[in-house]
C-alpha cells in the first residue's frame, strides 16, 4: 500500500495534540484580528483501484478562486486573496464560515500521472483526481543465456 502524505508543519518534542491546543490559545487573539484572511480547509484523501482523490471543503468558493499547481512530488492547491476594502455598515453577530487566503500542500505518490489530473468543483467541495500508473515490478526473473 502506498502512504499519501500531508506535507507536515514543523516538528518538535511536545505531542501534537498538546502542542495545538497551545498554538490555538496563543494564537486566538491574532486569529480575531485576521479573520477570514487565513485558513486551512478540511481534506479528505481517497484511494481507488485506479487513481486518488483530493477533497477539500470551499464552500462559497468558485473554479477562478482557487490555484492548483504540481511542483515536483508536490500537489499544492491555495488561494491568496487579495486584501478587501473593509464595510462598516456590516455586523457579523456569528461568523463561523471560514474563508480567505489559504494554502494545502500534498506529498503526491510516486505511482501518480501528472498528465492527468483532473479538477472539479461539486456542492462547495474542490475535487482533485490524480490517476495511478502501473508501478514497475520491484521482482524480476532474468534467464541466462
Amino acid at each position: 500500500m502506498i502512504q499519501f502524505k500531508v506535507k507536515p508543519r514543523s516538528t518538535n518534542s511536545i505531542p501534537a495534540d498538546f502542542s495545538s491546543v497551545i498554538n490555538e490559545l496563543l494564537k486566538s487573539q491574532e486569529r480575531e484580528n485576521n479573520a477570514h484572511k487565513y485558513f486551512v480547509p478540511k481534506a479528505n484523501i481517497l484511494e481507488y483501484e485506479d487513481k486518488y482523490e483530493i477533497q477539500l471543503e470551499l464552500p462559497g468558493y468558485s473554479k477562478q478562486d482557487v490555484d492548483i499547481q504540481v511542483d515536483k512530488d508536490l500537489l499544492i492547491i491555495q488561494r491568496n486573496e487579495k486584501v478587501k476594502k473593509e464595510v462598516k455598515s456590516i455586523t457579523y453577530h456569528l461568523n463561523q464560515i471560514k474563508s480567505g487566503s489559504f494554502k494545502r500542500v500534498f506529498e503526491i505518490p510516486e505511482n501518480t500521472s501528472e498528465d492527468g489530473i483532473k479538477a472539479k468543483f461539486e456542492n462547495g467541495i474542490l475535487i482533485v483526481q490524480l490517476p495511478k500508473i502501473e508501478s514497475k515490478p520491484l521482482k524480476k526473473s532474468v534467464v541466462i543465456g
